[in-house]
């Protein structure tokens, strides 16, 4: 079964707020976008992403690389997230982020991803997860 992520998005509230876009998929990894607003800025004029939002980013990003790889709506929680900073975002530029989920249990889904500005080779951060998923379709959003 085969998913349309851009459809399930504007459900979720806090991505759908701060602009994050699904840019598409490759295989099992999802392919997604934050592009630069005030509302979503630290330091007044210096157009620089606020470290939350890329948080978000990733967060949304790591959830979506799940539902990629079950093919299915499921219930799931975030057990763990950890985001690391590896530098600054370039500024008032938009920030990508590709995500996989890298192993798949019954109860357990293990993702990872990396935020970058222009340079893929030159990540603003990292991201790994752990999401409890449960073992019933909660349905369709379409």
């Amino acid at each position: 079964m085969s998913l349309d992520l851009k459809q399930i998005l504007p459900y979720v509230m806090h991505a759908n707020k701060i602009g994050i876009e699904i840019l598409g998929t490759e295989g099992t990894a999802v392919l997604s976008r934050l592009n630069y607003s005030d509302a979503i800025s630290v330091g007044k004029g210096k157009g620089i992403i606020a470290n939350g939002a890329v948080s978000t980013l990733l967060d949304t990003a790591l959830g979506m690389a799940v539902f990629q790889k079950v093919g299915e709506l499921r219930g799931m929680a975030t057990l763990d997230l950890r985001v690391d900073f590896l530098r600054a975002s370039t500024p008032f530029s938009p920030i990508n982020a590709r995500s996989e989920c890298i192993r798949l249990t019954r109860e357990v889904a293990f993702v990872q991803g990396e935020a970058w500005c222009e340079d893929p080779a030159q990540p603003v951060a990292r991201a790994s997860a752990a999401f409890s998923i449960s073992d019933q379709n909660v349905g369709s959003m379409g």
